[in-house]
């Protein structure tokens, strides 16, 4: 029996949840099925990011320093959440001329931003918008416990299990 949840999903946002780290993958796609229900029509939640590879991060964290561009991280591969796929970030879709499309992105922190940001921080998600030296509002991160040192020792060390391709931390053991 298909979930009816998803006729308000995002296909794009699917497969990105799919590169998540697999400990959080089904309770993250059932949290964002759950949240979609809770937007008004016309209205739809996507991940822009959730897994970035240390190179992606590199590249991300030259813009606006080495390379052109807007300075949009303060980290350097290894030190961001996204590393270990344990953290995504989020825009608001919106159709606004009813079409079906969703041709219009939002990162501002309208009623709609929020209803999504107090549905995760609900769930135990941290939220970038409290962050103290770097306000991220677009993300949110899950790290069990973890320090971002933490988890760079144990990929380093090798303490990571393969799935579909991709290199995952060990949690827990």
């Amino acid at each position: 029996m298909e979930d009816k949840r998803l006729q308000w999903a995002d296909s794009i946002t699917l497969q990105r949840i799919n590169l998540m780290h697999p400990i959080l993958r089904d309770e993250l796609r059932n949290q964002y099925l759950e949240i979609n229900t809770q937007l008004p029509k016309g209205v739809r939640l996507r991940f822009t990011h959730t897994l970035r590879t240390f190179e992606e991060q590199n590249a991300l964290y030259a813009q606006g320093r080495t390379t052109k561009g807007k300075i949009v991280t303060n980290a350097k591969g290894g030190t961001s959440w996204h590393n270990y796929a344990m953290a995504m970030d989020i825009v608001i879709l919106y159709d606004k001329d009813g079409n079906g499309t969703f041709e219009t992105a939002s990162w501002d922190e309208d009623k709609h931003f929020m209803t999504v940001v107090n549905y995760f921080k609900s769930k135990g998600w941290k939220w970038g918008g409290e962050f103290r030296s770097f306000k991220d509002s677009p993300h949110f991160e899950k790290t069990f416990g973890l320090s971002i040192n933490q988890a760079l020792e144990l990929y380093n060390s090798g303490k990571t299990t393969i799935n579909n391709g991709v290199k995952y931390i060990k949690i827990g053991g």
